[in-house]
């Protein structure tokens, strides 16, 4: 009545499941990651007190190497790299964007 379906059938089929899961995963990455950059950067330009500022410097460069080691699987040195990495964005934002507690110039 109905048709058994061959090992091979499964296997393609898991195939296509696991190509899809890992795409999935690389947008959901992605995604995190252009907000991990964005949110912080947004938050630094509103924000005029350095005292504010370097907070929010500290919060975001934590939740970045925290997602950073529970995410994926990488040495102590890449998770280091990476977390100064993202840590001289910000910084070289945050320095040249009115750091002295004065709003940055229009235009």
């Amino acid at each position: 009545m109905f048709a058994q379906k061959s090992s091979s059938d499964h296997f393609r089929t898991l195939t296509i499941l696991n190509a899809f899961i890992r795409s999935l995963a690389r947008v959901v990455a992605a995604s995190l990651e252009i907000i991990l950059l964005l949110v912080p950067i947004i938050m630094l330009n509103a924000v005029t007190r350095t005292l504010f500022r370097f907070i929010v410097l500290f919060i975001s460069s934590t939740l970045f190497v925290a997602i950073v080691t529970v995410a994926s699987q990488v040495t102590l040195g890449e998770i280091f790299a990476a977390g100064a990495a993202y840590t001289a964005v910000l910084v070289v934002f945050v320095s040249g964007n009115g750091v002295s507690g004065t709003p940055a110039p229009a235009g």
